[in-house]
């Protein structure tokens, strides 16, 4: 069978994610695998791509199927434990801890992508600020600093940037910095490596700042492509 289209994120559904036994995560994927218009998966990493290790993901998943990784799990599941952890703390030492754990996902995807070439796509990434600290200067100055170092690594697939709800927006669930910041990070030191911005959940950017910067970004991008021939 034929899997094109779509890239879906089943995780959430899985067995494994609600602490079920294997042969009920042996079912699920199975079925996944028979399902059409699927080309691959988003896939959060941990210490591996799968609870049950990346080899068992790769047996139980068709070969053509590429992989999104996301770093929000991860993330989130950090940040339970420390509310500092984040690529946009201002507790320096937790930046430098959610740095740290990017550089794993590197040579995670590094590795993937070695042995089976193409397989990883792209790596979502979370600007998740301080929480309880709501100075979105001092979160935005953290992320570009993050921002600067972790686009200077060779990465092997595509950076985007994931984007929930805003840590200035009411009772935020992961209150992520505010996306217009984000996109001011990337106009200030712009870096072809992020490719795109994906919108998930409660995000809830004021467009016209949006819509200001990505012009801006872009008209910026157009002068490089142009200077460049």
């Amino acid at each position: 069978m034929t899997h094109t289209g779509f890239i879906i994120g089943a995780y959430p559904c899985a067995p494994s994610f609600h602490q079920k036994g294997e042969q009920e995560e042996r079912d699920f994927w199975r079925q996944l695998a028979d399902t059409p218009d699927i080309r691959g998966l988003e896939q959060p990493c941990l210490d591996n791509l799968h609870p049950l290790g990346d080899e068992w993901l790769f047996r139980h998943t068709p070969g053509d199927w590429q992989i999104v990784v996301t770093a929000v799990m991860e993330t989130m599941r950090r940040r339970g434990a420390n509310g500092g952890f984040g690529l946009a703390s201002a507790d320096e030492d937790q930046r430098r801890e959610s740095v740290t754990f990017y550089r794993h996902l590197l040579e995670k995807i590094v590795a993937v992508n070695a042995r089976f070439p193409g397989k990883v796509i792209a790596l979502e990434m979370q600007a998740a600020p301080q929480s309880g600290n709501p100075c979105v200067a001092q979160a935005t100055e953290a992320f570009s600093r993050s921002m600067k170092e972790i686009a200077a690594w060779d990465w092997p697939c595509d950076l985007v940037l994931e984007h929930c709800d805003a840590m200035t927006g009411r009772a935020p669930r992961k209150g992520f910095l505010p996306l217009e910041n984000v996109l001011k990070t990337f106009w200030r030191c712009w870096t072809t490596r992020i490719s795109a911005f994906v919108l998930t959940g409660r995000a809830q950017p004021s467009k016209d700042a949006t819509l200001h910067c990505l012009s801006r970004m872009f008209r910026r991008r157009r002068r490089q492509e142009s200077s460049a021939h």
